[in-house]
């Protein structure tokens, strides 16, 4: 019986992250320093290579230091995770 091969996830980069990032003029070392995780892990984050490394605190400190409002985060968040879920969907 043949082996089904595993499909890689799809990654997506979270877009958004990055254009309030440049808009706030900022570095992802300087972003990563505010936040409190090493530049990696924001690398990572921003990347879309560590989609659970976000989290409410996280999200909370992005929003002080990009000057954007919670909730405009929150639903960009939401709309990257919906994104990637469908990206990722299992075929039934």
């Amino acid at each position: 019986m043949p082996t089904r091969t595993k499909e890689p996830r799809r990654i997506l980069r979270r877009q958004y992250l990055i254009n309030y990032r440049f808009v706030a003029n900022l570095t992802q070392e300087k972003v990563a320093e505010s936040i409190g995780v090493a530049l990696s892990t924001y690398n990572a984050i921003e990347n879309g290579k560590q989609g659970n490394l976000m989290n409410a605190p996280k999200l909370v400190a992005l929003s002080a230091i990009l000057n954007v409002k919670l909730d405009e985060l929150c639903a960009q968040e939401i709309a990257y995770l919906d994104k990637v879920n469908s990206l990722n969907k299992k075929e039934e």
